[in-house]
């Protein structure tokens, strides 16, 4: 074999264990999904410790973050959780992936206003997520947005708490989601006897 025959092999080589590396560990990413999306999250934890971010792309890593921030959740580590919310935000804004950053954003106004004493500001993620969702219309985006804006007065004005979910349910009906009509009924009966 001649040299130059010798470092075409070895450059081929190299190109197909990268190739192979990266797609092991786009799968990797997936499967680590597929067991959030089916709430195990101790072998979503396992998994986690084998992913090597290194090759992923900006898309990849952005969920990637995501997927951490909802394992955080999960396990009552806000702090971890909000860091890893602001990091995939900021990559899903890098490629203009406006639906995931309204998602998070949602999410991230929904994780605040679950810390006892919480210190940041979830307003600037509501208003957000109310200019997307006045942008797109949509009956189960503004749903969601009223659902929050509802619980961001629960506890400081019950009433306007009250018109929110109000709003949300006219909202939802368009829909016909029962899921979100039995969570809209919960916060309205939770404000209802937490005014009390």
């Amino acid at each position: 074999m001649t040299l130059k025959k010798i470092k075409i092999f070895f450059i081929k080589a190299a190109l197909l264990f990268s190739v192979a590396f990266t797609y092991s560990q786009s799968n990797a990413l997936k499967k680590l999904e597929l067991q959030i999306k089916n709430q195990d999250f101790e072998q979503a934890k396992i998994i986690n410790e084998k992913i090597n971010t290194k090759k992923f792309n900006a898309f990849e890593l952005a969920q990637y973050n995501y997927l951490l921030a909802i394992i955080n959740v999960q396990e009552n580590k806000d702090d971890l959780a909000f860091n890893h919310y602001i990091e995939s935000k900021k990559l899903f804004k890098s490629i203009d992936s406006v639906d995931k950053v309204a998602k998070i954003n949602i999410e991230i106004v929904s994780l605040l206003l679950a810390i006892n004493r919480n210190k940041v500001d979830y307003k600037k993620f509501l208003k957000e997520y109310n200019d997307y969702a006045e942008q797109k219309k949509d009956p189960k985006i503004l749903t969601e947005f009223y659902i929050q804006i509802g619980k961001s007065f629960y506890d400081t004005i019950p009433k306007t708490a009250l018109d929110y979910f109000k709003k949300a349910e006219k909202e939802n009906l368009k829909t016909n989601d029962e899921i979100t009509q039995v969570r809209i009924l919960q916060n309205i009966g939770a404000t209802f006897s937490h005014d009390r």
